[in-house]
């Protein structure tokens, strides 16, 4: 009844400013009690090296397309015909854990 009373007088401007500072209050705690990141979290993104250790080993990756087929661009897919080839030396394989993502197998 007094919150009523008192907004009942017209006071919209104390109003706002009482609930600005409680705002601002609230926001100063939690930056004070440390509630808020002080730092933003550390990015994990990919960077490219700018030159090639020795001791990696290079794969060479070809691709050649022969044909493309069923296009829906409602749907956005498609159906492909194409070569993927490698090209490494040593004890690697890199086509032991070739993995096509999305890929669709016909075995009809």
């Amino acid at each position: 009844m007094l919150i009523t009373k008192w907004l009942n007088r017209g006071s919209t401007r104390r109003v706002l400013a009482i609930a600005l500072g409680l705002t601002t209050l609230v926001i100063i705690l939690r930056l004070v009690l440390g509630l808020l990141p002080q730092h933003p979290p550390p990015v994990t993104s990919f960077k490219p090296l700018e030159t090639i250790p020795a001791r990696i080993q290079q794969v060479q990756v070809g691709f050649y397309g022969l044909n493309i087929y069923e296009l829906d661009i409602s749907s956005d897919t498609y159906r492909m015909d194409a070569y993927v080839w490698f090209r490494w030396k040593g004890e690697i394989d890199p086509i032991a854990d070739l993995e096509f993502a999305n890929a669709v197998e016909d075995w009809g």
